[in-house]
């Protein structure tokens, strides 16, 4: 298998894996509170989880815009925001819990290994 085609998958999974954790967001914003780091208990206190899920899924549909058009390097381009993103969601995390904890640590792993691909993608 090429690197092109194992590029194009992995770009596919990610658009993927962040459109639908996006969506959960969105559709159940309690329980995707609990898995961002600061748990809501009510409509009122998890009112941030939508647009934080609008934000996912946006960053999903536009990678994915650029899978279609068969540009892996722009789909990698938007994926490298993760960096960014990563760390402004643990930087709220840290906030809210005034200490670094695993949820902190959970974005800038896993937001950092996003925007690691995308940095790959886009060489």
């Amino acid at each position: 298998m090429s690197t092109d085609t194992i590029k194009l998958y992995t770009a596919s999974l990610l658009s993927f894996a962040i459109i639908s954790l996006g969506t959960r967001a969105i559709l159940s914003p309690i329980p995707a509170s609990k898995v961002y780091g600061v748990p809501a208990t009510n409509t009122i206190t998890s009112a941030y989880v939508p647009v934080m899920g609008a934000r996912n899924v946006a960053i999903g549909l536009a990678a994915s815009m650029f899978i279609l058009r068969g540009d892996i390097k722009g789909a990698g381009t938007v994926f490298s925001t993760a960096l960014l993103v990563g760390a402004v969601d643990s930087w709220v995390c840290y906030k809210h819990w005034g200490r670094a904890n695993r949820d902190v640590w959970g974005h800038l792993v896993g937001d950092g290994i996003f925007g690691g691909v995308g940095l790959w993608l886009m060489e």
